[in-house]
């Protein structure tokens, strides 16, 4: 132990005393005896790592640990010198060193032995480097041997197997070629078709079972045989012309002709024939395949009497476009013959405006060919031979045939259609505007019954040397002017205020003639052809002669102020059956039976079609400047008397406007003037009415008279207030339009509650419109608004003064 302790006593001073401790002299053998001694350490774990992977291979293999033992030791010494720089432990560093002296002096006894053993060693490993060289040699020239000889035998795999494909496939296309022969020959024996060959003399090679079942020749009969025998004598010559256009490589289309069965009986038949060639283009021999079409004949005969029985035109196009079948309809509606349309191009029917597009419509067809109508939702036109043009409908239907797909059309004209819808499009708009027109009318007259009634009742209380008088009659006439404005346009809606006697139309002419002659241009005439014997008409006298004058009075303004001309009035007596309405006046509600016909003719410019549509709508004019509802209101007299109107004008050609009322049974009705009456009275009178100004009015009226006046604003509440003062009311003046309970209602439930009172209906609508509804259920009257006081106490006290009509 203590030796031990006295190898790390210090003895002396460290070794950097000795370079003065110069920084560069220090870090020199610092950096270098360390570079060194890590060195040794590696170089001996090499050596170490070396004998422990190949310690049965490595010779001497202690030696190599003893000289990796010395080389450590070495390194110890060089470690020694870096720690005595700064601590003199150089007992330590002595040892250290001779531990080193001892294996150097161990390893230089211990090699020089071993020198003779290695150079033999030395000697052997070059020999076996020149044998492993030889061998080496051998061995890549017995490879090279072994790869050419693989290579051979690969190759002749190779070929081998492209000689085994070369044989699999040509026998796989000798077994397709057996099997296309096969298929083939199984098609040909199983079609329904002769399939006949021959050669160039005409001797039958090859005859199917469907030329057997034909011809009525078996195949054994036949092959051989001269196919002309098949031929009708008359024809032959043309049979042999043919071989000798088909070994010429001409073409020959299909075609149709005659043949003989082998019991003699001649049949028709489709015939395809083409040449049969070698591989060098020579021609063999012919190829005929044969269809028995007399069936198909007789199914064209019938689509022939079919389509010839058919109600409308019926066309056959081609393929081509070229017309292969017309019917007589064809030849009446377009005024072409048979002969002219067969085998032309259909086009010669379109107007040329749409030849144009008609290729791509036919193309667009033949792309999904089915029956539909053509052109859906285009305007189709047909052309007559005379240049006329009309509109069609055309329906398409494809019909497949041996040439290929026909397009049969089925055209109808339908121009009276066309006319029909028009006449429904206006008759619809002028209803149309005629609701509007009795609607404004309706609610303008309430506001008049206010208007009028109080302007009557204040020229009552006024005295007549009063200046207020005149003023109150000037308000008085503008309003009777407004409610002739109303009844214009209730005239119009078909609503208009009517007072019905049984008339003679031609003697109304004749009387209002006078003034209808100094309200027309002077250079105008009037002429005046009227039937002295016609039945009456059931009508408001008022309204036909404001019908009459604006008639007369459009005519002879057609002609302008200096230009002379004539006009026309006649009344005749007609029969009307459903072709007449039919014809003439489609989509009015029109019934057969005798009608009064007038007619208002002009010799005038004439108007347009587009002119025409619009004449009946109130206010057109085609003058500088209109002056009122003129023909509407005319329209709306006509249809308000169940009747019908009908204009014929063209440009340059005059107008005339028919008109057409039903004639009625039982002779002109006469009227008597009425007497003079005190209209004073007594009473309850219940007025029901929505309209708060009518009701004041009605009330201040009817108080002015005498009478006593219960108000409802609705039908709920006039029901409700007849139910509370039952036994008092004389006479309810009932409203007919109404909210929450309409007239019609409440006079059911006033006929409940009391089925004895009298109810005065009131109405902006004309008495026929308004009572209809009221027909045989006890009312007692109708009174139309605008009405002064006077009127309504007038209608209240003929009421009251009369028994009831139940």
């Amino acid at each position: 132990m203590n030796l031990l302790r006295g190898l790390f006593d210090p003895v002396g001073m460290a070794h950097g005393y000795c370079y003065l401790w110069n920084r560069s002299l220090v870090s020199l053998h610092l950096v270098s005896d360390l570079i060194i001694g890590f060195s040794y350490v590696a170089i001996s774990m090499t050596l170490l790592y070396l004998v422990r992977r190949a310690k049965r291979d490595v010779p001497f293999h202690w030696m190599f640990i003893a000289f990796g033992a010395f080389i450590i030791a070495c390194g110890g010494t060089h470690f020694m010198e870096v720690w005595t720089l700064w601590t003199p432990v150089y007992w330590l560093a002595g040892t250290v060193k001779l531990v080193t002296a001892l294996a150097s002096v161990t390893t230089a006894f211990a090699l020089p032995p071993l020198i003779p053993r290695s150079l033999s060693m030395i000697r052997s490993a070059k020999l076996s480097d020149e044998r492993a060289r030889n061998l080496e040699a051998a061995n890549a020239a017995l490879e090279k041997e072994i790869g050419e000889r693989k290579r051979a035998e690969d190759e002749i795999r190779r070929l081998n197997a492209e000689l085994e494909e070369r044989v699999r496939q040509r026998t796989a296309e000798l077994e397709q070629t057996s099997e296309s022969m096969r298929q083939l020959a199984a098609v040909v024996e199983s079609s329904t078709d002769a399939i006949v060959s021959r050669d160039l003399t005409g001797a039958v090679t090859s005859w199917n079972h469907a030329a057997e079942q034909m011809f009525g020749y078996t195949a054994d009969e036949m092959k051989g045989t001269d196919y002309a025998t098949l031929v009708p004598p008359e024809i032959r010559d043309e049979f042999r012309d043919e071989m000798q256009r088909l070994v010429h490589g001409e073409q020959i289309q299909p075609y149709e002709t005659i043949r003989f069965r082998k019991d003699g009986t001649r049949f028709p038949v489709s015939l395809a024939v083409s040449p049969i060639r070698d591989n060098t283009g020579q021609t063999l021999g012919t190829s005929t395949i044969a269809r028995d079409i007399a069936e198909r004949r007789r199914a064209d005969e019938m689509l022939r009497l079919m389509v010839e029985a058919a109600p409308n035109a019926m066309v056959m196009a081609d393929d081509h476009g070229k017309i292969a079948l017309v019917n007589s309809q064809t030849e009446v509606l377009f005024g072409y013959t048979r002969e002219e349309l067969l085998g032309r191009a259909v086009d010669i029917l379109v107007p040329p405006k749409f030849r144009g597009k008609h290729p791509a419509y036919r193309s667009e067809f033949m792309r999904d060919p089915r029956a539909r109508a053509m052109g859906a939702g285009r305007d189709l036109y047909g052309l007559r031979k005379d240049g006329s043009e009309f509109p069609v409908e055309i329906g398409l239907n494809p019909i497949r045939t041996e040439r290929g797909t026909w397009v049969l059309s089925a055209i109808v004209d339908i121009t009276e259609r066309k006319n029909i819808d028009q006449q429904l499009r206006e008759t619809q708009k002028l209803e149309s505007l005629g609701l509007l027109a009795g609607g404004v009318a309706h609610d303008f007259n309430n506001l008049l019954v206010g208007i009028m009634g109080n302007t009557s009742l204040a020229l009552e209380t006024v005295p007549v040397a009063s200046p207020d008088r005149v003023l109150l009659q000037e308000v008085l006439q503008a309003s009777e002017k407004a409610s002739g404005l109303t009844r214009q346009l209730l005239a119009y809606a078909g609503k208009g205020r009517f007072v019905t006697l049984k008339i003679d139309l031609s003697e109304l002419v004749r009387e209002i003639s006078g003034l209808i002659r100094t309200s027309i241009p002077k250079l105008v005439q009037l002429r005046l052809e009227l039937n002295p014997n016609l039945p009456a008409v059931e009508a408001d006298p008022s309204q036909i002669q404001q019908l009459i004058m604006n008639l007369v009075i459009n005519g002879a303004e057609a002609m302008g102020e200096e230009s002379a001309g004539t006009v026309l009035v006649t009344t005749e007596l007609q029969s009307v059956d459903e072709n007449y309405i039919r014809q003439n006046f489609a989509g009015e509600r029109l019934e057969p039976g005798k009608y009064v016909a007038l007619e208002v003719h002009d010799t005038g410019s004439g108007m347009t079609d587009e002119a025409k549509t619009k004449i009946f709508d109130p206010f057109f004019t085609t003058k500088f400047m209109g002056r009122g509802l003129g023909l509407a209101a005319v329209l709306g007299i006509v249809r308000s008397h169940k009747g019908a109107l009908r204009v014929y004008s063209s440009l340059g050609k005059g107008s005339t406007f028919k008109v057409l009322l039903p004639a009625a049974d039982g002779g002109v009705a006469r009227s008597e003037p009425a007497a003079p009456q005190n209209l004073m009275g007594t009473g309850t009178i219940l007025v029901v009415d929505d309209e708060e100004i009518v009701r004041k009015t009605a009330k201040a009226a009817l108080e002015r008279y005498g009478y006593t006046v219960i108000l409802a604003g609705d039908g709920k509440i006039g029901v409700d207030a007849l139910i509370e003062r039952k036994g008092e009311v004389s006479l309810v003046l009932l409203d007919m339009t109404m909210p929450v309970m309409g007239g019609e209602e409440a006079f059911r439930k006033i006929r409940m509650i009391s089925p004895h009172v009298r109810v005065l209906l009131s109405s902006g609508f004309n008495e026929v419109e308004a009572i209809r509804r009221f027909t045989n259920k006890g009312l007692a009257g109708f009174i139309q608004k605008p009405y002064t006081s006077v009127e309504l106490a007038r209608k209240v006290k003929d009421i009251l003064t009369s028994e009831l009509d139940d």
